[in-house]
């Protein structure tokens, strides 16, 4: 059985992860500003400075086919609407069977907004556990063949 992880605890870890990437891009930038070091270390700091400013674009825009999919997959609001008029107009239609419909077309909406919020969340996660990783491999020597298998991931 799947567990739902609670929409507090994924924001709690993506806050940690973008925690986690900005100091270790605070780490670069600091160690290339001893007297003494060489060059290499200013680029690996350009370089994580530019892997936090793709993460946080990353964090906040998404993927147009994403969202279209999702959207997609939500209840349509004026469906629901003209649904709940039509009881409404509905002369055998109780107080209580109305306010069931629209308590039903409230539920229906609470877990479509749930929906898109525990997305959102998770796709800034993902942005910010992308640039933990990237920012953990500046320095490192690539094998043959690593980054084409990394960016297919992406």
């Amino acid at each position: 059985m799947t567990s739902i992880i609670p929409i507090a605890d994924l924001t709690a870890a993506a806050d940690a992860m973008e925690a986690r990437a900005r100091v270790s891009a605070a780490g670069y930038a600091i160690a290339a500003d001893h007297p003494g070091v060489g060059e290499v270390w200013g680029i690996m700091a350009e370089t994580a400075a530019l892997i936090i400013q793709h993460a946080e674009k990353r964090a906040v825009l998404v993927p147009v086919e994403e969202a279209d999919r999702l959207m997609a997959s939500l209840p349509d609001a004026a469906e629901m609407e003209a649904g709940a008029r039509a009881h409404a107009g509905d002369p055998t239609m109780t107080d209580a069977g109305l306010t069931e419909v629209v308590d039903h077309a409230v539920a229906v909406i609470d877990v479509a907004q749930e929906r898109l919020t525990r997305w959102a969340i998770q796709h800034r996660l993902n942005a910010w556990i992308d640039a933990t990783e990237r920012l953990a491999l500046i320095g490192k020597p690539m094998a043959a063949g690593t980054h084409e298998r990394s960016e297919a991931r992406h």
